[in-house]
C-alpha cells in the first residue's frame, strides 16, 4: 500500500510452506470431474449452473468422506454436488438418517438441501478441505445414479474457466 518497510528482518519472508498435497485426505477412491470445462464471462452476473459429471457411478457404494478441489480457485464461489438416483426421486438421505420418513424428506426440501430427484450430499467453500463422515456412518449412492455439480461462479475481469473435481472416498 506504499508504506515503507520498517528496520530489521522479514519473519514472513523466512516462512517455509509446507508442500500442498492434491488431496487433504490421500487419494479419493474414485474422482469426478465436470462434464465439460465451464468458461466465464469476464463481467456480469454470478454465474448458478448445474453441470453433470463426466460419469454415473459404476457400481454401488458407500461415500465415508469427501473432498471438493476447485479446477479455478478465482472464480468458485462455492459449490455443491447432488445426486440423483436412476429412474425415481432420490432416498439417498434415507441411508443417511434411516427412520425419519416424511419429517426428514420435508426438511430437505426446506432447508434447500434436496431437489427433485436429487440430494445434496457434499459442499464447498473457499479454505474447505476433506471432509470425513463420523466413524461407522456413510452415505450410499447406488449404481447408476449420477453426479451434479451445483456451481456458483463470480466474474474476474477477465474470460476465466473451470474444470473442478470432487473425490470420494470409501468404506474399507
Amino acid at each position: 500500500t506504499g508504506m515503507e518497510r520498517g528496520e530489521g528482518r522479514d519473519p514472513l519472508a523466512e516462512l517455509k510452506h509446507p508442500a500442498r498435497k492434491e488431496w487433504d485426505l490421500g487419494q479419493p477412491g474414485a474422482v469426478f470431474y465436470l462434464k465439460d470445462k465451464k468458461s466465464i464471462p469476464a463481467s456480469g452476473q454470478d454465474v448458478f449452473i448445474e453441470i453433470e459429471a463426466d460419469r454415473p457411478i459404476e457400481e454401488d457404494i458407500w461415500i465415508t468422506a469427501f473432498e471438493i478441489k476447485p479446477g479455478n480457485v478465482r472464480v468458485v464461489h462455492h459449490a455443491n454436488i447432488v445426486v440423483t438416483q436412476p429412474e425415481k426421486k432420490s432416498d439417498v438421505s434415507m441411508a443417511i438418517m434411516p427412520g425419519l420418513g416424511h419429517a426428514q424428506e420435508k426438511w430437505l426440501k426446506d432447508s434447500g438441501l434436496s431437489m427433485e430427484g436429487g440430494q445434496v450430499i457434499a459442499g464447498y467453500s473457499p479454505g474447505m478441505g476433506g471432509v470425513r463422515l463420523p466413524k461407522d456412518t456413510g452415505i450410499f449412492v447406488p449404481k447408476g445414479s449420477r453426479i451434479i455439480f451445483r456451481m456458483h461462479y463470480i466474474t474476474t475481469g477477465k474470460p476465466e474457466e473451470d474444470l473442478s473435481k470432487v473425490g470420494f472416498y470409501f468404506q474399507e
